[in-house]
């Protein structure tokens, strides 16, 4: 019985048991549609650079000592005709001495003609003009006479001189025309305007470069010679003559307004063509062979980098921002030196 019993209940239990559910199968899902990555960034293009300003330029020529009428002002006028056709030329500065032998009779006179108006017939730029002591007439001085130069520049497309000294501006320079004959013959009430006028006009003045031009130069190797010692007088000049003669009033004009507070000089007066050393840091260059020349005599023995007594001729100059570049061509056109000065940073 107890064995039965047993058996029964284990066969019961085991009756009993409950069965293991089956998993369920697995359903596939769909697959995942295919995701195109996200491009990258495209990176910031590089800036550009900024575009090189444009340069500042003037370029002009220079030359004096011109109103002959003869054939080599004709020539010298033909030949910067010529460069003038290659080369930028605005304008030409004009050194005195534009008549000779003793300047003009009136705003008629034929020699604005014959001694300006036809020799630089082919060249259409205006002339900035400064008087030479031959303009003032021969002895007695004649001082009248200069008045009918600054008339005709109511009468001329070329000719430019609106005073007996004056100022004008192009780009970044400035240009200052000197009546010298009045400072060498310390003339008042001429004089004593060029002092009163120029040092509020240089104390102002913020251009990059500042010319002075006139008609007597500061230094030169030519007869004339430096100013304070002109045709060799000196001090004996002083005593003997006057400081007039000997252009005393020239260099105390200079050292008193000029000296360290312009950059360039031009002059003629001296019938050659010279590139000296700077006096108190300005450039000094004599252009005074446009129609004739004379020889150097050296007497103050001047250092230069360029003199020529040779034969009549001209100057090239171009400011391209604080680069100055000098050419001194012969009378007809050939270039005979060529340098360069670079202003430092103020």
């Amino acid at each position: 019985m107890r064995m039965y019993l047993w058996m029964g209940i284990g066969w019961l239990a085991f009756g009993c048991t409950t069965p293991e559910p089956e998993p369920e199968p697995l359903i596939e899902s769909d697959p995942l549609p295919d995701v195109e990555p996200e491009p990258e960034p495209e990176p910031e293009p590089e800036p550009e650079p900024e575009p090189e300003p444009e340069p500042d330029v003037v370029s002009f020529l220079v030359l004096g000592d011109a109103g002959e009428g003869n054939t080599a002002q004709y020539t010298v006028g033909a030949s910067m005709a010529t460069l003038c056709e290659t080369k930028a030329c605005d304008f030409a500065l004009y050194l005195g001495d534009n008549f000779y032998d003793d300047g003009v009779h009136s705003v008629d006179d034929a020699q604005f003609d014959t001694k300006f108006e036809l020799p630089y017939a082919d060249l259409d730029i205006p002339f900035h003009v400064v008087l030479g002591n031959h303009d003032f007439g021969e002895i007695p001085l004649q001082f009248w006479r200069t008045d009918y130069q600054v008339d005709y520049t109511d009468h001329s497309t070329r000719w430019s001189m609106p005073d007996h000294y004056y100022t004008f501006q192009q780009v970044h320079a400035s240009f200052f025309a000197l009546d010298t004959n009045a400072i060498m013959l310390d003339i008042d009430n001429l004089i004593r305007g060029q002092e009163d006028w120029i040092d509020p006009l240089l104390d102002a003045d913020t251009s990059t470069w500042r010319i002075a031009f006139g008609h007597h130069p500061i230094r030169s190797n030519g007869p004339h010679g430096n100013a304070g010692n002109y045709e060799g007088l000196g001090f004996l000049g002083d005593i003997l003559i006057g400081a007039q003669a000997n252009g005393w009033y020239i260099k105390e004009f200079w050292d008193d307004h000029l000296c360290d507070r312009i950059d360039v000089y031009f002059a003629g007066h001296d019938h050659s063509r010279q590139w000296l050393e700077p006096d108190c840091g300005v450039e000094l260059i004599v252009a005074g062979a446009g129609a004739k020349t004379t020889d150097f005599e050296h007497r103050d023995d001047n250092d230069a980098f360029f003199e020529d007594d040779d034969g009549p001729g001209f100057v090239w100059v171009e400011l391209r921002d604080r680069r100055m570049t000098v050419e001194f061509y012969d009378e007809d056109g050939v270039l005979e030196y060529t340098s360069f000065v670079d202003k430092p940073e103020d």
